[in-house]
């Protein structure tokens, strides 16, 4: 992965999950297919999941409301012509 030199900007609100794929030289990915869940590190069984749709070049949305206040961690998989890339960040859901 880190070969790859992508990077992702992970924006979320508690109900609406962002994700900004660039490429090593910080251009837009586009074409992506991109999966996110949202994960309850605490506990199981709220887990949320959904495919990302394109909205600008190299930004992808999707509705992912939280079930729960606290903290989730939300991966994120873009796959693009066979290239598999993931990544996590950990959030607070107020």
């Amino acid at each position: 992965q880190a070969e790859l030199g992508w990077t992702a900007e992970i924006a979320y609100d508690g109900a609406r999950v962002s994700v900004l794929l660039r490429d090593r030289d910080g251009a837009p990915i586009e074409g992506a297919s991109l999966r996110a869940a949202l994960i309850r590190p605490v506990a199981s069984g709220h887990d949320v999941t959904a495919a990302l749709e394109a909205e600008q070049p190299g930004r992808y949305g999707a509705a992912m409301p939280a079930p729960l206040h606290g903290q989730w961690d939300i991966t994120v998989e873009a796959r693009k012509d066979g290239t598999v890339w993931r990544t996590a960040q950990r959030v607070t859901v107020p």
